[in-house]
């Protein structure tokens, strides 16, 4: 329903808002160098009838020590994700379909979970 990516200097949101949907991809921030720092927060609020997922963004530029900020929020309904069973997960996804070795790395150094 809901994934973030790095995409050629692009922080990109694909987002789904039923099941069965095509992914739609939304730029978040642009410009994002590799090494560059990312800080973000995804909170979901809501009741049986519909849930908030707002994505708050902090990339910090290496380069120029240039802070840019975003936020986004979408609306999900429980009753378009029925009998799916939804979860998080972090890591590197290497999207390359080259078979020469490449390789993708994320390095978190802070990671915490609420649920409440």
């Amino acid at each position: 329903m809901f994934k973030l990516r790095w995409n050629d200097g692009d922080i990109v949101a694909g987002v789904k808002l039923k099941s069965g949907d095509s992914e739609s991809m939304q730029t978040l921030v642009s410009g994002v160098e590799l090494k560059d720092p990312i800080q973000y927060t995804l909170t979901a609020v809501g009741t049986s009838s519909h849930q908030q997922l707002t994505i708050s963004l902090k990339v910090t530029s290496l380069a120029t020590g240039a802070i840019r900020t975003t936020s986004r929020t979408y609306t999900y309904y429980p009753a378009d994700w029925a009998g799916y069973t939804l979860y998080f997960k972090a890591g590197s996804y290497n999207q390359d379909d080259v078979a020469d070795g490449t390789k993708a790395v994320v390095a978190y150094s802070a990671f915490d979970v609420t649920h409440e």
